[in-house]
């Protein structure tokens, strides 16, 4: 039995997201992240297992694990491909290729529309999310 069935995740250029791509992506976010680089103190090696798997052995325990990988305030540990990962530090990323919401085209810069990029069809699908907060009453 397969505990760990294939995720299949893909990133919007249609090219599947690998090991290699998470290391490299989290590696960079360490640097410039002040919880990532905590992390980093801990960090004995990084390492891939297969195309799908990955493991980061610890020099000691850690255990703000996963707070740190599952954060949500400031610099979030996105995962982008390796190549776009691999831009040096002092450059600022370019390559917009990802796996969450984007900005399109078909939106024509419509304040408010965003769309999904999603693996079933070939259209973006345009969402509505609100751009300002909501006010209380």
């Amino acid at each position: 039995m397969d505990l760990y069935p294939q995720a299949d995740l893909e990133f919007h250029d249609g090219k599947p997201v690998t090991s290699d791509d998470v290391i490299a992506s989290l590696r960079r976010w360490a640097q410039r992240d002040n919880m990532g680089l905590v992390l980093l103190s801990f960090v004995d090696r990084w390492e891939a297992i297969d195309d799908i798997t990955f493991r980061i052995v610890l020099k000691k325990p850690y255990g703000m694990m996963l707070e740190t990988l599952g954060k949500v305030v400031g610099s979030a540990p996105f995962i982008m491909p390796k190549h776009v990962a691999s831009t040096p530090m002092d450059k600022q990323i370019a390559d917009t290729t990802g796996s969450a919401l984007l900005f399109s085209k078909e939106t024509n810069g419509v304040r408010g529309k965003r769309s999904f990029m999603s693996k079933t069809g070939s259209t973006n699908r345009a969402l509505s999310l609100p751009t300002e907060p909501p006010v209380a009453r």
